[in-house]
This record gives structure tokens, sequence and C-alpha cells, in this order.
């Protein structure tokens, strides 16, 4: 097994001569606790998975402090995504606020008036985050139409609700960390 890893510009995949790529067989890549296959000869590439890291206790050292590792832990988010019926597009694009919700996530302004504890993230903060992700379409303009098309077909599986400002998740618990 040969570990890689792709260069700044992750939509151009791994560094280093076409070669590589066209002798593997199984290519994996792991990012944002998101494995997916990128290339798999003779064979479908599975769907993605989600994933989450849990610490666990080994035992204790000489000195008697504990020695931790982690392990991964299925995420049931990916589940919900196929049961709602999304789009891989849509998915990518909900996935990516799940992910940003609990770090960059607000409040709910009292205008908007969502249960107590709902965390919402300006739409801008999203969009930059898919940007970032390499998912979002290059022509700006297009981009526009894309996210706006993908963000109201969301709403409408009842997975996520938004204004001018700001966007939310809808029946979400507000902790979606491993348990």
């Amino acid at each position: 097994m040969i570990v890689h890893h792709s260069g700044k510009d992750k939509a151009k995949g791994a560094r280093g001569h076409s070669l590589l790529r066209a002798a593997t067989d199984t290519e994996i890549k792991i990012d944002k606790q998101k494995v997916s296959i990128t290339k798999q000869r003779d064979m479908d590439a599975s769907k993605p998975l989600r994933f989450c890291l849990r610490e666990i206790n080994l035992g204790k050292d000489s000195d008697g402090d504990l020695i931790t590792s982690c392990v991964l832990v299925p995420n049931d988010a990916s589940l919900e995504f196929e049961e709602a019926g999304l789009t891989p597009q849509q998915s990518d694009y909900y996935e990516i606020l799940v992910e940003i919700i609990p770090s960059q996530g607000q409040e709910a302004p009292l205008r908007l008036d969502l249960p107590k504890g709902t965390k919402v993230v300006e739409l801008s903060e999203w969009w930059k985050s898919i940007e970032s992700a390499g998912i979002a379409n290059k022509n700006k303009a297009s981009f526009r139409t894309t996210r706006n098309t993908v963000k109201k077909a969301i709403r409408d599986q009842g997975l996520i609700g938004f204004d001018r400002q700001f966007v939310w998740l809808e029946g979400q618990c507000e902790d979606r960390q491993c348990p």
C-alpha cells in the first residue's frame, strides 16, 4: 500500500506523474471526515462514507498517565443523505453545512423565531466553505445559479432553512458529534 497526498489544489488530485495513477488499482481519498473511492479498477466504486473520530483509552503508562488513541466511527449522516433522496451535488453542499455548523455556527437571531439552541451560519460562509472544498463551479455566475438551485432543493427536502443572510439545519439536534 502506498500513501500519497494531493497538492495545494485538491481538485487536481494527487501530485506526481500520471503513471502513478495509471498503475493504481484502488485509490481512496480521505478528506474532512469523508472516505471516498476515486478510482476502482474492475469494480464499481462504493458511495462515500462519513466518519468521526472517537478517543479511546488504552490504559495507563508507568507514570499513571492515560494512553489514548483514536478510532474511526461511521457517521450515520451519510445514510441520511441517501434516505432524503439528495443528489450527489446536494449531498456535498449539505455535508459541508453539517461540518461547519458546530465550529462556525452562532445562536440564531430572535427575528428568525427558531427553537432555542438552533445554530445558524451566514450564507456567505457556507459558499466560501463550498468553494474551498473545490466542489464549486469555477464560473462565478454559474456557481451563483447552481448554489441557489441546490439550496432550494435541500430546503424542499426539509433538511435546511434559510433567509437572506443565514442558513440552518432543520429538525437536527444541536450536537452532531459522535456519542
